[in-house]
């Protein structure tokens, strides 16, 4: 049975809907490497996610994990750091189409509220300063991104290994008020309202509230 869907407000305007696509299944041991969890810089994609969606409430990461996840999906990373208009970042994976794929993982039967908000306002967020990035670079002949949120399910076995038992890859589909159908795209238009509602958002910022989805 498929998640119940989720959407995410950012803005007035501007909201994310992730939809799961597929899975991969995966019960193979894996290295765990803890790394505790610092606080993040500001006008980070990690810090606004964080004013959008709530701190995680996680104590520390295992980056060997994500690792892990990068090898299963088989996509080569060309992440590198992207800034644009005081906004920046490094996204977990672009990949060799340049579409924008953000890793979380958990050790839960389902991913909570918090790292689906934050995964996916991190995915929109890289996919922007993308576009606006390649769009100083190209003028406005810009690749259009897709934007993808990966989860990782594992169970702890000791201090030092972990079973990673299944990948779980979403759609991010960013919905803004009177732009048609809902899609994971990332226009030059969308990138552009994006970046400028995001300057908008102050450290006070509430979490973001659950809108309920009817089908």
């Amino acid at each position: 049975m498929n998640p119940p869907l989720r959407e995410y407000s950012i803005t007035d305007d501007v909201s994310l809907l992730p939809i799961l696509e597929r899975k991969i299944i995966v019960n193979q041991e894996v290295e765990v490497r803890r790394i505790e969890l610092k606080s993040p810089p500001t006008n980070s994609a990690w810090s606004i996610a964080n004013a959008i969606c709530g701190n995680s409430t996680s104590p520390m990461v295992t980056y060997t994990i994500e690792d892990a996840m990068k090898k299963r999906l088989q996509v080569p990373n060309f992440s590198k750091k992207l800034q644009y208009s005081g906004i920046y970042g490094i996204p977990d994976i672009i990949t060799a189409e340049g579409d924008i794929m953000e890793l979380k993982s958990t050790r839960k039967d389902s991913p909570s509220k918090s790292t689906m908000c934050r995964g996916s306002v991190q995915s929109m967020i890289y996919g922007a300063l993308k576009v606006m990035k390649d769009k100083e670079k190209y003028g406005d002949s810009v690749h259009n991104p897709g934007l993808y949120l990966v989860v990782g399910y594992y169970e702890e076995s000791n201090n030092i290994t972990a079973i990673l038992n299944k990948i779980e890859i979403y759609t991010v589909n960013i919905k803004i008020k009177g732009l048609g159908l809902p899609n994971n795209v990332m226009t030059l238009y969308k990138a552009e309202h994006i970046i400028q509602s995001l300057a908008s958002i102050k450290k006070e910022v509430m979490p973001t509230k659950l809108i309920p989805v009817i089908m």
